[in-house]
């Protein structure tokens, strides 16, 4: 069975005799991928995931509460016999009866069968444990049949341990019933509490033949000294690697502070169980109010501050009364809204209400004040800022030295490139207007060692076909995704989809190929597979969407969800987006001079312009004047354009 890591939540079962108690009873088979949260109270032998297991168990998880009257209880599995569990862990807190044993992941590790391995590794338990026999990680760990072996290999336990006869902070009772049988404890430690008769800091009881092998316990928290049965250490030695002897720190554990309390955690966790969780989120303000067309920034403070995973994501509940980008909230119309910040990890949220009043009548002897797409806040390295006004034929002048913008900076004609760290600071002039307000725009540049994903941002004019590329960075090893490329429908329309230069092997399968009316399309889908991994990084795959006629000027924004992404043995990757967007310039071929019309003032303005005379073009003049469209200002265009007045055959801008 393989759960393809979801998570079965709401499992309750009380009063019950029977014999097996889990999500499953007995498992024969494999189980991979799955996670479940329970709470068992019954007499029968029980486990979280699987009552009896004889089979395979990986990659699994189990939270909640679990509890036998007359038998074993484990926190993921109650009797394990001579099968395999590796690669999972439990949060369970377990309670055991009469003199059984409980085990915060196995009650009972039973190798039964002669020549067999019962065999935990690379699994931890973090639950608390009561019982007769009980152990953090495992209750009772028994090598019954001939040249047997109960075995447990590198796992660890963190749980409080409470036995009424035997107490240890990984087994409770550790021993065999043939002399050439074997309970070995290898490459493991223990950090919990330990209370009991017959306590140890890692063994409770050790009998029979055993082998103990580079196993630790914490001596400050447990209390305990025997060396016999694990190698005490202080919690201030359990948190340094030269402490644990023969470990391997470069494949199997890692040690970090802020990681897993301190202690070693498990590199091999693929999916991360021993990172960080997110516990909560809030933003700088919970309400806000706004005049439209204004702006302010929220900033989200995600807890705890030392967790792994810190990237949340921004909507607003009303995107025709303020939108959002990056905390940025932008008041578009009167009215109120929700401006929500969710955590990826953990799904947390936290919310600023909006109140938009209706902007005032703007002052016309003012020139409109610049704004920034993106806006102020972190980009990725590369990301290109469209710098606009609402005031036609304006000129736009910016710094980037932190100095004050006049008439004689740096004229704005192309995107800016963000590299590093960066202030702009712009400010609109147009001839009979007073100048608009300096706009200062913050930028900081992302460190991207995540697998990272990108949206383009691209620009064209009602009409136009722009193509978007969707790239990745920093690929860990892709099998299959399913991406979708949300956008609103009433100003983008699907065309086409182009498998990318770093896919060159599997297959793009998108939803514009499905013959749907491409016109009723709001998402473009991705579903790309291969047999084996990739690892390339660069561009997957390119969209081209029309540009609606009839647009005024705007940005529209492109928005990337990831439903899937895994590698070749079906382990999630966790892919972070960082969206785009395509901003609608509005303009006429040949009218340079934008009063409407297309008259021999526009050759002369080009022509100025060309000839080097002190004229600036804004980037929509830019694009009004490339009448010969090869996306170069020169007398090509000067040409075509007296042509066009002349009255000879001639199209502009075809």
């Amino acid at each position: 069975f393989d759960g393809a890591g979801h998570t079965i939540s709401g499992l309750v079962l009380a009063n019950s005799s029977i014999t097996n108690v889990g999500l499953f009873g007995v498992n024969e088979g494999t189980i991979k991928n799955l996670n479940v949260n329970v709470s068992f109270d019954v007499d029968g032998r029980v486990g979280g995931l699987v009552g009896y297991n004889y089979g395979t168990i990986e990659n699994c998880t189990s939270a909640g509460s679990v509890k036998s009257g007359t038998s074993y209880a484990g926190g993921l599995v109650g009797i394990n016999n001579d099968g395999t569990i590796s690669k999972s862990g439990s949060t369970v807190a377990v309670t055991g009866s009469g003199s059984y044993a409980a085990g915060g992941l196995v009650g009972y590790n039973y190798a039964a069968t002669a020549s067999k391995t019962a065999l935990i590794k690379y699994s931890y338990a973090k639950g608390s444990v009561s019982g007769y026999r009980a152990g953090g990680l495992v209750g009772y760990n028994y090598g019954y049949a001939s040249s047997s072996n109960a075995a447990i290999e590198n796992s660890y336990a963190h749980g409080n341990v409470t036995g009424t006869q035997y107490a240890g902070g990984l087994v409770g009772f550790n021993d065999t019933n043939s002399s050439t049988g074997l309970a070995s404890v290898k490459y493991c430690y223990a950090v919990g509490v330990i209370s009991g008769a017959t306590k140890g800091g890692l063994i409770g009881y050790n009998g029979g033949k055993n082998e103990v092998v580079s196993a630790y316990y914490n001596a400050t928290t447990s209390t305990c000294t025997d060396n016999t049965r694990g190698a005490p250490l202080t919690d201030e030695n359990m948190k340094l690697t030269s402490s644990y002897v023969g470990w391997d720190f470069s494949n199997d554990w890692g040690l970090a502070a802020g990681v897993n309390s301190g202690y070693p955690y498990l590199k091999v966790l693929n999916n991360s169980f021993d990172a960080v969780s997110v516990s909560g989120v809030s933003l700088s303000d919970s309400a806000k109010v706004i005049q439209a067309g204004n702006s302010f920034t929220l900033t989200a403070t995600v807890l705890p501050t030392n967790a792994t995973n810190k990237m949340v994501l921004w909507s607003s509940g009303n995107d025709a009364v303020a939108t959002v980008s990056n905390g940025v909230v932008t008041a578009k119309s009167a009215g109120t809204t929700q401006i929500i910040v969710t955590t990826v990890d953990g799904g947390y949220t936290a919310l600023c209400n909006v109140t938009v009043s209706a902007a005032s009548e703007p002052e016309p002897e003012k020139v409109a004040a610049v704004t920034a797409n993106p806006g102020s806040g972190a980009v990725t390295s590369g990301t290109t800022v469209t710098l606009s006004t609402t005031t036609s034929g304006a000129t736009i002048r910016y710094t980037t030295n932190g100095s004050e913008p006049t008439a004689s900076s740096t004229a704005y004609a192309t995107p800016i490139t963000i590299t590093a760290a960066t202030t702009i600071k712009a400010k609109a002039f147009k001839t009979g207007l007073t100048d608009s307000d300096t706009a200062t725009f913050n930028y900081t540049v992302i460190a991207i060692t995540a697998p990272t994903l990108t949206v383009g941002t691209v620009s064209g004019h009602p009409g136009d076909e722009v193509s978007v590329t969707v790239s990745l960075a920093n690929n860990p090893g892709l099998a299959t995704f399913t991406l979708n490329l949300n956008f609103d429908k009433s100003k983008l329309q699907p065309v086409s989809i182009t498998q990318g230069a770093a896919l060159t092997v599997g297959s793009i399968v998108s939803n514009i190929q499905s013959g749907l009316d491409l016109t009723q399309l709001d998402y473009v889908s991705a579903v790309w597979y291969n047999t084996t991994n990739t690892t390339a990084n660069g561009v997957l795959y390119t969209v081209k969407f029309k540009i609606k006629d009839g647009l005024g000027d705007g940005v529209t924004p492109l928005t990337l969800t990831v439903s899937d992404a895994s590698d070749q043995i079906g382990t999630d990757v966790a892919l972070s987006a960082v969206n785009g967007s395509v901003s609608v310039v509005t303009f006429i071929y040949g009218d340079v001079f934008e009063d409407g019309a297309v008259n021999g003032k526009d050759v002369v303005l080009l022509s100025q312009y060309l000839a080097g005379w002190p004229v600036t073009l804004t980037p929509a003049q830019l694009l009004a004047a490339d009448v010969f469209p090869d996306g170069v200002l020169n007398g090509k265009d000067v040409v075509r354009l007296a042509q066009y007045l002349a009255g000879w055959p001639v199209k502009l801008g075809e």
